[in-house]
């Protein structure tokens, strides 16, 4: 493991915890994820309200719904950039201490700092999917149906599943801590 960041401008009279370098980088990374994917969603969002069936609405409730979903968007976007990365990390230290408690901490965090990264990339693809199937389904014109539908969910899932199959592989396979 590195070592810890210290903060030469910090007053000495207050006490932060340390943060690592590897887990500044994997939030960066589970951030870049964030970001990636909320271009897409806003996408999906303009997507369905410019449809003819989302115009025939009111004006007002057209509007209504549309600030109100965005509203709620960036509520959690603003939540999930603050606290998202820090909600994996202690996520990832709940399930240390139920199921590797033979595990190093340590060794454990490296792992999830290693998915971060296979995320931003997993996610910055799965945005990519997302706004051709955004394409296809809402201006291409070009017929499929479920099938086409279900050809991007396996490709989604796929991508998902590249993220969290070599971290649960390597949750289990990390051996015993000296302290045991």
């Amino acid at each position: 493991m590195t070592e810890p960041t210290i903060n030469p401008y910090q007053s000495p009279l207050e006490e932060t915890p340390f943060i690592e370098p590897a887990e500044m980088e994997a939030a960066e990374m589970i951030r870049w994820a964030q970001a990636a994917l909320w271009v897409a969603a806003i996408c999906n969002l303009g997507s369905l309200y410019a449809q003819p069936a989302a115009m025939r609405l009111q004006a007002a409730l057209y509007w209504l719904l549309l600030g109100g979903n965005l509203a709620w968007m960036g509520l959690v976007a603003f939540f999930a950039w603050q606290y998202g990365p820090a909600m994996i990390f202690a996520i990832s230290d709940r399930l240390h201490a139920w199921f590797g408690r033979q595990s190093s901490p340590g060794e454990w965090r490296e792992a999830i700092y290693r998915a971060a990264r296979r995320m931003s990339y997993a996610a910055r693809i799965g945005a990519l999917v997302w706004l051709a199937w955004l394409y296809w389904f809402f201006y291409a014109g070009v017929p499929g149906g479920f099938a086409v539908n279900a050809i991007f969910l396996a490709m989604g899932h796929l991508l998902g599943a590249w993220v969290y199959i070599p971290l649960i592989y390597e949750w289990l396979y990390i051996g015993p801590s000296e302290q045991n």
